[in-house]
């Protein structure tokens, strides 16, 4: 038997009525923005809003890859709230999650490297995504990353996944076109690897080609800033979060937060470089060969169309692109950590070097 839990509640609608949906017993917030989506006219409307209700704690400068010391830095600084609200990208959204088991004894290094079992309780987190692809308003787990150490990894536990999720179209075409592009290349690739990997399940299947086809149809034109399109690629993204909770990533995540801090790129444009590599190893796998016929296609008509998506949105980047050479990959596959068996063409270490010399 197989028992499948979707949620949280997903809201597509205006950021502006999010205040609709806090809780009566809520005094006092904390609200999460990076620079640029602080900026945003609808953002500063909301946080202007909000603080006549309650008190507002906003903290506006949150960085790539949700540096660690930040995070304790507003642990260690901020009267504790009763609920944080995040809007933003990945970045964002994920230290909101780390955030939320915050304020009770213990530090985030603690749950990061001594793996320590999370609280029963943690601060309710309403996430309001401004990209579509990395799938954190949804997904079990905050990706976070120890600048000091140069490490990347995650904290995991369905006690992370976010209270509520607002999807507002307008904070979406807000973003650049290249990183729309990117991070929607990010969506692409949580559903081909949540689709292959060993632990995923029919639901997780169908989601998958789903979300694969709308993609493949609609991500070009949401670089465009086609309305349409936007709020497609964000259903999709929230999907892919979905899945992410069910499932599991592949090994092109597991290198990449090996990568990342190496070469100091995003997230999204690492992923873009190992799927060169990726695919030429996963391809002969069952499970690949399963996602290209359910989705009407041979294995290698399937990583063409991958392959021209790269090309038509002139993101086809490649490890040298990022700052790595030949000489760099030993080093990088040494870092890599975490369950690989998840990714079905996963058989030692040599499995990882081909990918990286692969996407040189």
């Amino acid at each position: 038997m197989s028992i499948y839990k979707l949620s949280p509640n997903v809201i597509i609608s205006k950021l502006k009525d999010l205040v609709n949906y806090i809780d009566t017993d809520v005094k006092h917030i904390l609200v999460l923005s990076s620079p640029t989506v602080h900026a945003h006219p609808c953002v500063l409307h909301f946080i202007e809003n909000v603080s006549e209700t309650y008190k507002t704690t906003v903290f506006n400068k949150i960085k790539p890859d949700a540096p660690i010391d930040d995070l304790q830095y507003l642990i260690d600084t901020v009267a504790k709230p009763d609920l944080i609200i995040a809007i933003g990208g990945g970045s964002v959204i994920d230290s909101a999650k780390a955030l939320s088991i915050g304020w009770q004894g213990k530090t985030i290094i603690d749950f990061f490297y001594s793996r320590q079992e999370l609280p029963t309780t943690n601060i309710p987190v309403y996430a309001v995504p401004t990209t579509a692809g990395t799938g954190a308003e949804l997904s079990y787990g905050a990706i976070i990353y120890d600048k000091n150490a140069g490490v990347k990894g995650g904290i995991r536990g369905e006690l992370l996944q976010p209270n509520k999720v607002l999807l507002d179209i307008d904070l979406y075409a807000f973003a650049p076109a290249k990183l729309i592009a990117e991070v929607g290349f990010d969506c692409l690739t949580h559903a081909i690897e949540t689709y292959v990997s060993t632990a995923s399940s029919p639901i997780v299947e169908y989601q998958s080609v789903a979300s694969i086809n709308v993609v493949f149809t609609n991500l070009k034109k949401a670089v465009s800033k086609n309305q349409i399109a936007l709020q497609k690629m964000a259903i999709a993204a929230t999907m892919m979060g979905a899945n992410l909770a069910l499932s599991t990533t592949c090994l092109p995540h597991r290198i990449q937060y090996a990568l990342g801090p190496f070469t100091n790129t995003t997230h999204a444009q690492g992923l873009i470089v190992l799927y060169k590599g990726w695919l030429k190893e996963v391809s002969t796998t069952d499970k690949f060969a399963m996602l290209a016929n359910d989705l009407g296609l041979t294995v290698d008509k399937l990583i063409a169309k991958i392959q021209l998506l790269k090309q038509d949105l002139q993101i086809d980047y490649n490890l040298m692109w990022l700052g790595a050479n030949q000489a760099d990959i030993a080093q990088i596959a040494a870092k890599v950590t975490g369950n690989l068996n998840t990714d079905p063409c996963y058989k030692s270490i040599d499995t990882i070097l081909n990918i990286l010399k692969n996407s040189i």
